[in-house]
C-alpha cells in the first residue's frame, strides 16, 4: 500500500461505519425540514453541500472516482444553487424548493453509502508497467490533436469538432505522460497546463462554462495519483469558490459585451437547474405537463446524429424545457436546464425521480469500477491507453449529466469520444506485440 493511500476497512466494522454515518445524515436530514420552509431548505442546502465536499474528497482515495465527480455536481447545482437562491432570491419565490433539495439530498445518501461504498471502494496501485512506445505515441498524438486545434480556432476555423478534438487531444497527452517516466513530470505539467490555456483563451467561446470544467476535472484526474493523500481533490474543493465567481464575472461580461442591457450576474446557469427543477415538480403536483416516457433518452443516444442527416431528429431535453418555460424564444436555440433529477420527473413522474435513485447509483458504480480497472492496468499497448482516455472523458462529464441531463452529457461526451474512437480504428484496431521490457514508472511525489 503506498504512503498516503488509506487501506479498505475490513467487512463487519466497514459495513457498521457505512451504516453509522448513513443513520447520521439521514438523522440530519429529518431533523432539519422540522424547521421553517426556507430555513429547512437552507439548512439541508448546506447540509448536502457539506456530504457532496467530504464524499468527493473521500471517495476513491487519492483518485478522483465518477462518484465523487457526480456528487462534486449535484453539491454546486443543487445544493449551492439551492441556497444561493435563497440568499439572493434572483428567479423570486421558489415555492418547492424543499422538496427539490430532499430528493437530491436523501437520494445522494442512499446511494452513497448503499450503493457506492465509500469504505471499500479504494482502487489498486497503478500499475508501473507501460511501454514507452505507447506513452510516446499518446503524447506526440494527444500534442498534434490539441495544437492543431487550438492553431485552427487561432486562424478563425471553427467547429464543434476541432473543440472535441482539443479537449481529447489534452486529456489523451495527459494521460500518456502522467503514467510516464517521473522525471518528465515537469514537462507533463506544463504542456498539459499551455493546452488547457489555449483551449481556454481560443477554442471556448464564451457559451457552456461546464466544458472547462469537465476539461479541469478530467486533466486532474489524470494526474491525482502522483500526490500523496487527497490534495488534489481538497485543492479543488478550496479554489471551486474563487473559479466560480471568476467565471461569473466572465459570463456576466461576456452577456454585457453582447447585450449592454443585459443585468446578468453570471450565476444564472449555475443556479437555475434547481429553479426549473423545482418549476417541474410544481408542475408535476398540478398535473399541468404530458410525460414524455423516455424520449429524452432516446434523443440523447442519438444526440451524435447530424440534423442534416437526420431533420426530422427530436429535440433534446433543454431545448424541450426551453419550449415549455421560454416560448418566446423558440427557433433562437435557446435551451435550458433542470438537473438530471427533472429529466426523470418530466419523463416519468415523482415516482420516476425516486425509481431513479438506483438506477443512477449503480450506472455510475458501474462506470467507476471501469474508470478503476483502466487506470490501474498496464498501459501495454494504445488500447489501453484510448480506454483510459475515454473513460476519463465519459466520468469528468458526469458534471455535464447533473447539470443538464442526458442530453447535455451526451452532445458534449459523445462528440469527444467519436475523437478516441476515430484514434481507435486508425491507430489501435490491431493489437501490436508490445515490448518484453516495460518501463517501471514512479507515480508518486
Amino acid at each position: 500500500m503506498k504512503s498516503g493511500e488509506s487501506s479498505p476497512v475490513p467487512g463487519n466494522d466497514a459495513a457498521h461505519i457505512a451504516y453509522l454515518f448513513l443513520s447520521a445524515w439521514l438523522l440530519i436530514g429529518i431533523g432539519l425540514n422540522f424547521l421553517g420552509s426556507d430555513f429547512a431548505a437552507a439548512g439541508i442546502s448546506i447540509a448536502g453541500m457539506a456530504h457532496s465536499a467530504t464524499g468527493f474528497v473521500a471517495h476513491g482515495g487519492r483518485r478522483i472516482s465518477a462518484a465523487g465527480v457526480y456528487m462534486f455536481g449535484t453539491g454546486l447545482f443543487g445544493f449551492f444553487s439551492g441556497l444561493y437562491v435563497i440568499v439572493d432570491p434572483i428567479f423570486g419565490d421558489v415555492p418547492h424548493l424543499l422538496t427539490a433539495v430532499n430528493i437530491l439530498y436523501f437520494g445522494q445518501i442512499l446511494a452513497y453509502y448503499l450503493v457506492w461504498k465509500p469504505t471499500d471502494r479504494i482502487a489498486p496501485p497503478i500499475s508501473r508497467q507501460v511501454d514507452p512506445r505507447t506513452v510516446a505515441w499518446g503524447q506526440s498524438m494527444g500534442f498534434l490533436l490539441m495544437a492543431g486545434s487550438i492553431g485552427l480556432n487561432i486562424l478563425g476555423i471553427e467547429d464543434p469538432m476541432l473543440d472535441a478534438a482539443a479537449f481529447s487531444g489534452i486529456i489523451l497527452f495527459a494521460v500518456a505522460a502522467f503514467r510516464g517516466p517521473g522525471r518528465k513530470a515537469l514537462f507533463a505539467y506544463i504542456v498539459t497546463g499551455l493546452g488547457v490555456v489555449g483551449y481556454s483563451t481560443y477554442v471556448f467561446q464564451g457559451f457552456g462554462r461546464l466544458t472547462l470544467g469537465a476539461l479541469g476535472v478530467a486533466v486532474v484526474a489524470t494526474f491525482a495519483h502522483r500526490w500523496r493523500g487527497r490534495l488534489m481533490k481538497i485543492a479543488m474543493v478550496v479554489v471551486l469558490g474563487p473559479a466560480l465567481m471568476l467565471l461569473a464575472q466572465n459570463r456576466a461580461d461576456f452577456s454585457a459585451s453582447r447585450n449592454p442591457a443585459s443585468s446578468e450576474n453570471g450565476l444564472e446557469s449555475v443556479v437555475g437547474p434547481i429553479y426549473r427543477f423545482s418549476q417541474l415538480i410544481g408542475l408535476d403536483a398540478v398535473g399541468d405537463f404530458a410525460y414524455t416516457w423516455g424520449s429524452s433518452f432516446v434523443t440523447s443516444a442519438l444526440a451524435f446524429v447530424p440534423r442534416q442527416v437526420w431533420p426530422e431528429k427530436p429535440i433534446g431535453f433543454g431545448a424541450e424545457l426551453a419550449e415549455l418555460f421560454s416560448p418566446e424564444l423558440n427557433g433562437t436555440g435557446h435551451s435550458d436546464a433542470a438537473l438530471f433529477a427533472g429529466e426523470w420527473l418530466f419523463n416519468f413522474s415523482l415516482v420516476g425521480v425516486l425509481a431513479a435513485i438506483p438506477v443512477v447509483a449503480w450506472a455510475v458504480n458501474w462506470m467507476d469500477s471501469k474508470w478503476i480497472s483502466v487506470i490501474s492496468a498496464p498501459m501495454i499497448d494504445r488500447r489501453e491507453l484510448l480506454a483510459a482516455v475515454a473513460f476519463t472523458i465519459a466520468a469528468a462529464g458526469l458534471l455535464d449529466l447533473a447539470w443538464g441531463g442526458s442530453f447535455a452529457y451526451s452532445a458534449r461526451a459523445e462528440t469527444r469520444l467519436l475523437i478516441v474512437l476515430a484514434l481507435f480504428i486508425l491507430f489501435a484496431w490491431r493489437r501490436r506485440e508490445a515490448k518484453s521490457v516495460t518501463l517501471p514508472v514512479k507515480v508518486s511525489v
